[in-house]
């Protein structure tokens, strides 16, 4: 049976972080592969004006991507009609790869928000590999949401410094962020005038 990751993301923008996160993950698990899954709108997220066109979304992921054969840009929520909820997802994917086993990869944030989730008792049935996120009320490790689950892991990494939130900032700004982003990233966003 293969193993493959699941990050999820609004990824606005896919950035280094991104990258630096999936290859820790691959490095601690047995994945064959990582998906990055682009979410076009966040159901916690519903009035998010921040959000680019999904299509600058996908362009720029791709573009993240290229250069690291094990990872995959994942579309499929863009078919699915809104609100796209994770568990949705998680059932079309073994429904289309039953042969797959998936697992989960997120962020302490994203696993302290689980519980508001719809069906979150159910998606913590699924592994789910933990990062940690630089935040300054971060909560130990027990405190975290099912953090009584044999299938919640921890990855052992530092949290990258660096957020999609902190590079659309620096953008408004006209600071650069050659930094946080692959040049064809950077090249992308400049060329289309995003996050102006």
């Amino acid at each position: 049976m293969s193993s493959v990751g699941l990050l999820f993301g609004s990824f606005n923008p896919a950035h280094n972080g991104h990258l630096w996160l999936i290859k820790q993950a691959k490095r601690q698990t047995d994945w064959q592969s990582v998906y990055c899954v682009l979410t076009p709108q966040s159901p916690a997220r519903q009035h998010d004006n921040a959000l680019i066109d999904v299509r600058h979304r996908w362009n720029i992921l791709n573009l993240l991507l290229k250069k690291t054969p094990f990872a995959k840009a994942s579309d499929i929520e863009c078919s699915l009609a809104a609100p796209q909820y994770t568990l949705n997802t998680l059932t079309l994917l073994k429904q289309q790869y039953p042969s797959t086993r998936f697992e989960l990869l997120v962020g302490e944030d994203t696993l302290q928000d689980m519980p508001r989730w719809r069906t979150a008792e159910r998606l913590s049935k699924w592994t789910i590999w933990v990062a940690a996120r630089p935040q300054p009320n971060s909560h130990p490790t027990s405190q975290l949401p099912f953090a009584h689950l044999n299938t919640i892991r921890h990855l052992k990494t530092p949290p990258y410094p660096v957020s999609a939130s902190d590079i659309r900032a620096r953008l408004k700004k006209n600071q650069p962020i050659h930094e946080l982003v692959p040049p064809n990233v950077l090249q992308y966003i400049q060329k289309h005038q995003l996050y102006q």
